[in-house]
């Protein structure tokens, strides 16, 4: 699903102090990115995680990007997970919302319920969960939803530690694995079935907000 050109556009944070620019400045290469895919079939992706909520929001302003997609007629998605039994999270999403239809009121936005610690449906009437809950539902009104599916820590940690992206994960042998991960073969293959069948039920909710090719890939 993912290709070759993952770049990491984290700023040298011992550079930050003398020019608190760089922060922003250092996504610049995204928005060539999604110059370079007009009128092709790709897909430009920004993982970015909710300290740098701030630093997008601003450059997505300072480009204008609400403006360039209008004018490119490029659909253009946003999806913020949260944490239903964190009030926390839920919070921060919700935030993260803000800053995102300020910056860009044109974007199609998608809710994400990671439901790795609990479901909506487990959030208990009258708590500080649900009252921040209702608030992230009006405050994205009209948001689609997708859920990402439960999948634990110890079965994808230690790929992840070891640089291995899902993908690889999914088309590695056991046995390379094994040794990529100083385990045993059979801990191994324990780990790519949990991790493929997250994939599999991943990749069915993605399928409805954007075109994926069948069979996960």
């Amino acid at each position: 699903m993912i290709g070759e050109g993952v770049r990491d556009l984290r700023p040298d944070p011992n550079l930050l102090t003398d020019d608190p620019t760089i922060a922003t400045r250092a996504l610049t290469p995204f928005y060539d990115s999604v110059r370079e895919s007009l009128g092709q079939q790709m897909i430009s992706l920004l993982d970015s995680g909710a300290n740098q909520v701030e630093n997008v929001s601003t450059f997505l302003t300072m480009v204008d990007y609400s403006g360039d997609i209008a004018q490119w007629q490029l659909p253009t998605i946003a999806c913020v997970p949260f944490f239903p039994l964190d009030p926390e999270s839920t919070a921060q999403s919700t935030y993260t919302v803000t800053r995102l239809l300020d910056a860009v009121p044109n974007i199609r936005l998608v809710l994400i319920e990671n439901r790795h610690g609990g479901s909506v449906g487990r959030i208990a009437p009258g708590s500080i969960a649900e009252a921040n809950y209702a608030t992230l539902l009006a405050t994205a009104a009209g948001a689609d939803r997708i859920v990402m599916p439960a999948i634990q820590r110890e079965y994808w940690a230690p790929f992840e530690g070891a640089g291995i992206r899902f993908l690889k994960i999914l088309a590695m042998k056991p046995e390379d694995g094994a040794l990529a991960l100083n385990r045993s073969i059979g801990e191994i293959k324990i780990m790519k079935s949990a991790v493929a069948q997250f994939w599999r039920e991943m990749h069915a909710q993605l399928s409805r907000i954007i075109s994926l090719p069948e069979g996960g890939k």
